[in-house]
């Protein structure tokens, strides 16, 4: 027996369930063209459940990739300042990082 749950078409948006039926439609035409005939009711299934999965994963692969950095995107920097240090050394410290030097503020 198979021991995979049927995925609920409920956890899909309105995309993702025309995502699912493209897939079920190209699954039941693969079958007919492989089978030379209709699907009956079990295999339906199975094929629907077989497009539930494959969109499903194609979900979650999705949702867990890692967003893509945008080199401009602000990006936090380690500070080496100590707490007992005063703001003007701070200042200087970020003006040497950016390159600007000693200049006054």
């Amino acid at each position: 027996m198979n021991d995979k749950k049927m995925i609920s078409i409920d956890q899909f948006n309105t995309a993702e369930r025309v995502e699912v039926d493209e897939a079920l439609q190209a699954l039941m035409q693969k079958y007919r063209t492989k089978s030379g005939k209709e699907p009956d009711s079990k295999k339906e299934k199975e094929l629907s459940a077989e497009a539930r999965e494959v969109v499903m994963t194609a979900k979650l692969a999705r949702e867990n990739r890692p967003a893509e950095r945008n080199p401009l995107q602000w990006q936090p920097v380690k500070s080496t300042i100590s707490v007992g240090q005063p703001l003007l050394i701070a200042v200087s410290d970020v003006k040497q990082r950016t390159g600007q030097g000693h200049n006054n503020l």
